[in-house]
């Protein structure tokens, strides 16, 4: 699998994906002290939804443009359409950003960011970007080995996203699971924020027993489906697991992602972390 995040910008998952990130960040923010941030597979950085590739899978079209057609008032879906607004302003109408110019939007001068990009285009595009943020590190590198090397970060506070494009399908479970090992063997308190393609729901739900029964740390699921999971060829929906999550985040998302599920007519949205979903009416 040759994946370009270009192709997938704006999309539901990616939807989910990042305004969960905008959620994590403004509660943990909410604290004076310093924050660490590290993306494991952190992209390009940037994106144009007018590029070839946007416009060749018209992804975008069923996920950012639909919210913003609805002219919801909700929120954190306003603070997302803030941030876009904040992009378009410096790179032109069809820019889109991705989750580090979401993280170094609402980052502060003390907190820190490290963005991990093996693919080598992808990272000279993300340096061209951020290499000058004197709060930004860019690394080269397969973003799992991080979890090792570069934790726990100085700040002792930190949000991990990890954000595989799952080139290895199924077995990217097992490599997620290993990694979270090495981290929560050195930091055990950070808030680690994975996400997932939904395709075939036993393998997904496989994959959160074992985590959440290997990590004995409060958890959060969150899960948007578009389609009924039952095929490995089609991206049915995706969802994030959360490790200790802030305090009140899922006060923040649920009226979001309820308005997002209706809009993209999701089967259903599930936030699980007390025993209760949210069906789609």
């Amino acid at each position: 699998m040759n994946y370009r995040h270009a192709y997938h910008a704006g999309n539901p998952a990616d939807v989910l994906k990042h305004l969960t990130l905008i959620a994590l960040l403004e509660r943990l923010l909410v604290k004076d002290t310093a924050l660490h941030y590290l993306d494991t597979h952190a992209g390009r950085g940037r994106y144009r939804l007018d590029s070839q590739e946007s416009l060749a899978s018209g992804e975008a079209d069923q996920g950012i443009a639909k919210l913003r057609a609805a002219r919801l008032t909700v929120p954190l879906l306003d603070e997302y359409f803030r941030l876009i607004d904040n992009e378009r302003a410096f790179f032109g109408p069809s820019a889109y950003p991705g989750s580090p110019a979401i993280a170094a939007q609402l980052l502060r001068s003390i907190d820190r960011m490290t963005f991990a990009e093996l693919e080598r285009s992808e990272a000279q595009l993300l340096k061209s970007e951020f290499g000058d943020d004197p709060r930004v590190t860019i690394k080269s590198v397969d973003g799992y080995g991080l979890l090792k090397a570069d934790l726990p970060p100085k700040e002792r506070r930190g949000l991990v996203l990890i954000d595989s494009p799952f080139e290895r399908q199924a077995e990217e479970f097992k490599v997620i699971l290993a990694a979270l090992a090495e981290a929560h063997a050195r930091f055990a308190h950070g808030v680690f924020a994975i996400w997932y393609p939904i395709k075939i729901r036993s393998e997904v739900d496989g994959f959160v027993r074992s985590a959440r029964s290997r990590f004995a740390r409060p958890a959060l699921r969150i899960d948007l489906t578009l389609y009924p999971a039952t095929t490995a060829n089609r991206l049915n929906g995706s969802g994030m697991l959360i490790f200790n999550p802030p305090f009140e985040l899922e006060r923040r998302l649920e009226p979001a992602l309820g308005a997002c599920a209706k809009i993209l007519s999701a089967q259903s949205l599930k936030l699980e972390h007390l025993s209760f979903s949210i069906p789609v009416r």
